[in-house]
């Protein structure tokens, strides 16, 4: 189990990450409230969207449109709550355009123990076409998603 050093130095590195972004570049953003999800896989619906979705409408999928590079980074981050009496591996992944795109994170808890789970990644989307983000959260016994973000910023610097 990590301690709160090591939770903070994984949401420093991330902020550090999110630092190398050029404001020319395409960006998207997403919150998620509360869900509670029974064994197995749940899509994280996301209750606030910067762009490209209705006001007060939850959505599966966060679009983003890259204008320059075409390199992305995903990144996002959830905190977790086992609320099974066993341990319990949680997860989180990114679909992309209808595929896995990439192994996502994963973090085992005590029953009861909260905490987070994140992944960040770069890939390479289609200039001028948008694409769409997906997040899938797992475990095997019951969990509650206390929030999530997810971040897509295209990358223009090197």
């Amino acid at each position: 189990m990590s301690s709160l050093a090591d939770e903070k130095a994984r949401a420093e590195k991330w902020l550090a990450r999110r630092r190398e972004y050029d404001p020319a570049g395409a960006r998207n953003f997403a919150t998620a409230p509360t869900i509670a999800f029974a064994p197995g896989e749940t899509r994280v619906c996301w209750s606030h969207v910067s762009a490209g979705a209705r006001p007060g409408v939850d959505v599966a999928e966060v679009p983003i449109t890259p204008r320059s590079s075409g390199r992305v980074r995903v990144s996002c981050i959830g905190n977790f709550t086992n609320e099974s009496e066993s341990d319990a591996e949680i997860s989180i992944r990114a679909i992309v355009d209808g595929a896995a795109a990439d192994d996502g994170g994963s973090r085992t808890f005590r029953p009861g123990a909260s905490g987070f789970v994140s992944f960040d990644f770069d890939c390479l989307l289609p200039l001028g076409r948008t694409s769409r983000v997906a997040v899938i959260a797992s475990a095997p016994r019951r969990a509650r998603l206390r929030s999530a973000t997810l971040d897509l910023q295209e990358i223009t610097k090197r």
